[in-house]
């Protein structure tokens, strides 16, 4: 598997996805279009960490998704707690709909 160069001749001059908060370095593997990752809004509520990720091509596309982390793997909810990270959840997942 072979990683792009990393001369600037090579790098996409591609823009940012605008809703990324942070854009790692182009990776290419194979015969396939040059990607990067990069992370959007990330929200902290009720133990939980959810947070927007994607894959940006080198022309210009991305796919999103949404990850969750618990604080601790034995997390509970409360049902206050479950609504909050249910309306966070649905949040991320009307932000990435409408990209």
């Amino acid at each position: 598997m072979s990683t792009m160069s990393t001369d600037t001749n090579t790098i996409p001059n591609v823009p940012a996805p605008p809703d990324a908060t942070e854009v790692f370095g182009w990776s290419q593997h194979g015969p396939d279009l040059a990607r990067r990752p990069f992370t959007g809004a990330v929200r902290e509520v009720a133990g939980f960490t959810v947070r927007i990720e994607g894959i940006q091509r080198e022309n210009g596309t991305c796919q999103r998704r949404v990850t969750v982390r618990a604080g601790s793997p034995l997390t509970r909810l409360e049902p206050e707690a479950l609504r909050q990270l249910a309306s966070v959840l649905i949040a991320a997942a009307d932000e990435i709909g409408a990209r």
